[in-house]
């Protein structure tokens, strides 16, 4: 394994602590919808992984067009996961 290859796995985990310290101190700000998903993320790679059960979100109330709202941090995770996947093969 490179040094250059662990420097990178350190700082992205790094992100993801801070998502997820922001996340304990403030539970609205790691909520997203999925149009600001799309706006963000590509969507074939978002449809995939929600379809899978990667990606999973949970709505906001119990009216049947009450908006779904996924997770910030279990999005990153997952993308930071695949680039992690992706290095060590």
């Amino acid at each position: 394994m490179n040094l250059r290859l662990i420097q990178k796995v350190l700082v992205e985990s790094a992100d993801l602590v801070a998502l997820a310290v922001c996340r304990r101190n403030q539970p609205k700000s790691d909520t997203i919808t999925r149009r600001e998903l799309y706006s963000l993320y590509d969507h074939g790679w978002l449809n995939y992984h929600i379809r899978r059960g990667n990606i999973v979100g949970q709505k906001a109330g119990p009216a049947k067009n009450s908006p779904i709202f996924y997770s910030r941090l279990q999005v990153e995770a997952l993308r930071k996961a695949e680039s992690f996947e992706a290095n060590f093969k």
